[in-house]
This record gives C-alpha cells, sequence and structure tokens, in this order.
C-alpha cells in the first residue's frame, strides 16, 4: 500500500516560493474542485478549507506576524513517493479563530 502524504504551504511573500506549515498543526484539510454533477454547464467557486492546531497563537490573526495572513496563496500538494501532485491553489480570504 502507498503511504501518501499531504502538504499545506503558504507564498508568504508572493513570489512563487512555498513553504510548509508544520504537518502536525495541520488538524483537518479539505478541498473542492470541478463539477457537483455530471453534465453541469459550470462549475462552482474552488475551495479549501483548513483547521490548525494553534496552542501558541503562532496562527492567530490577532497578533500580525503569523505564517498564514489573508491575501497570501495557499498550496495543497500531495506524494505518494513517486509522484507530487497540485490539489488545490488560492488565496487565503478569511481566518477564523475558534476557542
Amino acid at each position: 500500500m502507498t503511504n501518501v502524504t499531504y502538504t499545506v504551504e503558504i507564498d508568504a511573500d508572493d513570489d512563487g516560493v512555498f513553504a510548509p506549515l508544520n504537518a502536525r498543526d495541520v488538524l483537518d484539510l479539505r478541498w473542492r474542485l470541478g463539477m457537483n454533477a455530471p453534465f453541469d454547464d459550470v462549475a462552482p467557486v474552488s475551495w479549501a478549507a483548513v483547521t490548525l492546531r494553534n496552542p501558541d497563537g503562532r496562527y492567530s490573526p490577532a497578533t500580525g506576524v503569523g505564517p498564514v495572513e489573508i491575501g497570501q496563496t495557499l498550496r495543497v500538494q500531495s506524494d505518494d513517493g513517486g509522484t507530487v501532485r497540485t490539489h488545490f491553489v488560492g488565496t487565503v480570504t478569511t481566518i477564523t479563530p475558534s476557542p
């Protein structure tokens, strides 16, 4: 069985250079691409949602120094040991802290 590793990366400087987030901090990762059903005329807007562990506040928008900020580019990739696949590339539009 192939072990697939997913990475979530941020382009903090908008220069095409992506830095991975700590994999242990990623609690949940979801994304949606393409048509909802066969023969749809138009695909809905693609999206991704990442839930991060944040015990030390490093991802909190209130600090203003975190590795994830609104406007940055987010990328989701997978690696099966032979091929790296990009599943999503988009702009961070919302950061929602939860207690």
